[in-house]
Parts: C-alpha cells; sequence; structure tokens
C-alpha cells in the first residue's frame, strides 16, 4: 500500500497549517472567532507555511506525534530508549519535524529548574517552560550520531520548533475549544505549548539553538520529497 504523506494527515495534522484550515476552522467558530490565541496564530502562519514550504528538506517516514507518552524506555531513570507506540499520525514529509516535535516535547523544563542548572542561560522573559541546552545538545549530538543534520535543516531548525508546538497547540485548542467542548478542565491545555511556542520567539533563545545547530556536523542533502517540492505541506 502506498504511505501517505503529510498533505493527506497525520503529523499532527500539518496539512491544515498549510492550506489555511485550521484558521478558517476557528475563525467560523462562535467559541473561538474573538479569541486572543486565533489573533496570534493568524500572524504566525505565514511564517509557518514558510517554513513548512523550505527547499531542500529530506523527506522519509515519520512518526507525527514523537511526544513523551508515545515513547518506550526502560532502565534506571528511563535511560534507554526501547520504541514508539502510537503510529496513527505517521506519514512521509520532511524528518526535521520529528526532530523538532520530539525536541519540542522532550528538551523543555520548568523555568526554576532551568535557572538552577544553567545559570545565566538564555531562559527569555515569557512565562512557562524554557527550552533546556543540556537537554537540547544532547537529543541533537544523540540524533546527529545516526543521521546528522542537512544544511538546510540547521537553517530550518528554530521555524520547525515553532511548527511542532504550533501543531500541537492548536491541536489542543480547536479540540477543547470546538469538537469537545465537554472536556472543560483540558480548555486551558494548549496554554503549556503557546507559552513554549512564545518562548521561541526570544532573539536569545533563537541564537542559543543556532549556536547549537552550527556546531553538529553536517550531512549530505537531499532525499525524496514524496513528489511535487515542498509547496504542501502529536498533541503531546
Amino acid at each position: 500500500p502506498r504511505i501517505r504523506t503529510y498533505r493527506e494527515g497525520g503529523a499532527c495534522l500539518l496539512h491544515l497549517h498549510v492550506t489555511g484550515s485550521h484558521l478558517s476552522t476557528m475563525r467560523a467558530s462562535e467559541h473561538t472567532r474573538a479569541h486572543p490565541y486565533v489573533d496570534a496564530y493568524e500572524k504566525r502562519l505565514p511564517a509557518l507555511q514558510a517554513a513548512v514550504a523550505s527547499p531542500g528538506l529530506p523527506w522519509g517516514l515519520l512518526h507525527g506525534d514523537p511526544f513523551l507518552d508515545n515513547i518506550l524506555v526502560s532502565g534506571a531513570g528511563g535511560s534507554e530508549f526501547r520504541g514508539f507506540i502510537d503510529f496513527e499520525d505517521s506519514c512521509a514529509g520532511p524528518l526535521l519535524f520529528d526532530v523538532a516535535c520530539c525536541a519540542a516535547a522532550a528538551c523543555f523544563v520548568k523555568r526554576a529548574a532551568a535557572a538552577e542548572a544553567h545559570p545565566g542561560d538564555a531562559a527569555g522573559d515569557v512565562a512557562g517552560d524554557v527550552l533546556d541546552p543540556s537537554r537540547l545538545a544532547a537529543f541533537l549530538v544523540g540524533y546527529s550520531s545516526v543521521r546528522p543534520l542537512t544544511a538546510a535543516e540547521h537553517r530550518c531548525l528554530v521555524p520547525f520548533l515553532r511548527v511542532a508546538l504550533a501543531c500541537n497547540c492548536t491541536w489542543r485548542f480547536v479540540n477543547f475549544h470546538i469538537h469537545n467542548r465537554e472536556a472543560e478542565a483540558a480548555r486551558d491545555s494548549y496554554l503549556e505549548l503557546e507559552l513554549r511556542l512564545r518562548h521561541l520567539d526570544d532573539p536569545r533563545v533563537v541564537a542559543m539553538v543556532g549556536a547549537m545547530a552550527d556546531s553538529l556536523p553536517k550531512g549530505a542533502g537531499g532525499g525524496a520529497d514524496g513528489g511535487g517540492g515542498h509547496d504542501g505541506g502529536g498533541r503531546g
């Protein structure tokens, strides 16, 4: 059977961002059309779409939602990776999406813990979780030891972190504000990821991630894009 691409589904409904369908849904609903999140999302959307359309990104098979609750580990403190579960978001697409999604899920910590572990590092001024340099470095070095990121992926790392967070954040927002409003306890669950997204607006954080990416070895570019270039085109 043919593997679908993200343009057809999967990858935390990435195609709904690329086509603008999520924005249309939120503007059409009486529950969300005037919500501040929708205004903020609309401002971000062109940059998110441009990131996904970036040329030269290698393609492959994506898990699509590699958040921590879909990862199996064992050993002391969960130190040994065993595999993934929940493949309903699997599809073909830019491999950087899974890298960014997993980093967005696993490499943020509470602000107090970050300040204690890395005094003086760029934490940003936005409330909420912050990107932990040691976690991100360990993740990127480990991943790159198997498949080094290409130069194009280095350039797109921060934009794709924003893409991955926007996908998961908007899924929570739409799901619990429109489709499943009865789950009132989950109504504000999107805020955790929106604050992480805002954290990535801080120039100091962007510079930190960029420097970390630049320190990694670069792999060869290329890779099938599923046909037709890169123009189209987790929840935690």
